[in-house]
């Protein structure tokens, strides 16, 4: 069986992933934690944390790695590839149906990614897997998207197939339009597209383990930084129409806690840092101009799904504390690079005072991954 050309078309509902996703899937009024939790179709019980991140975080990531380094654009693409089978795992994607499993996964993935995601073909035998992309995130700003767009489409496609061997490429239509092309290499090279391998797979996730670890704790209630993403909807400080959300017209992207973690304990901790540093800084400066000072990153980040966040300003010296700070069972996680790049970033943006040091801590406490970072200006 094959299917062809499903499309969402119709966009007078804008507020499909406000009204629908984010609100009846999605606990977006808990501080500090953005997760799902539901029951598949086959009666299996789902749960995965996320984290909004500003779409210019990836972009510069992957316009650093895949100049810097002779083999950059796969080890993006193996990133992506691990997160996106990881990803079709942790949903539990029916592979009964294949075909019925993809339209509605990328379905949802329209509502965050893009204007438009089109399947032109879905054919589970010949492996043979299409979308058609309008405005789609990252790719549609650098040609790429090896980590999230790209190899998350394969991955996803792999998990849904049973076949880790297909990869996905990328074909450009236009400024705005790509298709994304998965199917086994000899298809992906008589179409003169770019091959990128990934044979090692994704690291087991323990269900219980992860849950247990990102669940929003009653106990947490008690800080003072109680925002959460319906509140930065309600105040219109985020706002969003067809796949696109923002913040101070920066882009942010949903995106499962795995993939931070496949990032830092697979590329250089100080590319990584200058790119969310790069994001932040951005950010900082912009949301000056409407008055929002440092004070406001704990709020921001509580916000983005990084935990229950407090900020300490003194002089020249500042200091955040993470209750729940995401956590992925099985994952190092010492280096901490991205959310000192996203700090950083900001403070300079923000204030114009130049970041010269930073010091991280951290413990686990009552099943949750607890974080001191402090920096100090020049």
């Amino acid at each position: 069986m094959v299917f062809r050309c499903y499309e969402m078309t119709d966009h007078s509902v804008a507020n499909f992933f406000l009204e629908r996703i984010l609100t009846n899937v999605t606990r977006i009024n808990e501080p500090g934690y953005l997760t799902s939790s539901f029951p598949t179709i086959e009666g299996q019980s789902i749960f995965e944390r996320m984290f909004f991140i500003p779409e210019s975080f990836f972009v510069n990531l992957e316009n650093e790695i895949s100049q810097s380094y002779p083999n950059g654009k796969s080890k993006l693409y193996s990133i992506g590839k691990k997160f996106g089978y990881r990803f079709a795992s942790i949903l539990k994607l029916s592979k009964k149906d294949p075909i019925t499993s993809a339209s509605s996964v990328f379905r949802f993935l329209q509502t965050i990614y893009a204007d438009k995601i089109s399947i032109i073909e879905c054919d589970p035998k010949s492996k043979k897997f299409i979308l058609e992309t309008k405005n789609l995130a990252i790719t549609s700003k650098n040609g790429m998207g090896y980590i999230l767009t790209v190899g998350g489409c394969a991955g996803i496609w792999d998990y849904l197939t049973n076949d880790y061997s297909v990869e996905c490429s990328v074909k450009k239509e236009s400024d705005t339009d790509y298709q994304l092309i998965c199917a086994p290499d000899y298809i992906l090279k008589n179409l003169g597209l770019d091959i990128f391998k990934c044979d090692s797979m994704p690291e087991h996730i323990e269900t219980s383990e992860y849950k247990s670890y990102n669940t929003f704790k009653n106990d947490e209630q008690s800080s003072d930084n109680n925002f959460h993403i319906k509140k930065m909807i309600e105040t219109q400080l985020l706002t969003y129409e067809n796949g696109n959300m923002e913040i101070a017209k920066h882009r942010i992207i949903l995106v499962e806690i795995s993939l931070l973690h496949e990032i830092e304990n697979t590329l250089d901790r100080n590319t990584i840092y200058n790119a969310a540093y790069g994001c932040f800084y951005e950010l900082g400066k912009d949301l000056g101009k409407y008055g929002y000072g440092v004070s406001f990153l704990s709020e921001i980040l509580t916000s983005f799904g990084f935990g229950i966040v407090t900020v300490i300003v003194e002089k020249n010296n500042t200091k955040l504390n993470f209750s729940g700070y995401p956590y992925t069972p099985g994952f190092n996680t010492n280096t901490y690079s991205l959310i000192r790049g996203l700090i950083s970033g900001y403070i300079d943006g923000n204030s114009g005072n130049k970041i010269t040091s930073c010091s991280v801590s951290s413990k686990f406490y009552n099943n949750s991954l607890v974080l001191s970072i402090g920096v100090f200006n020049s």
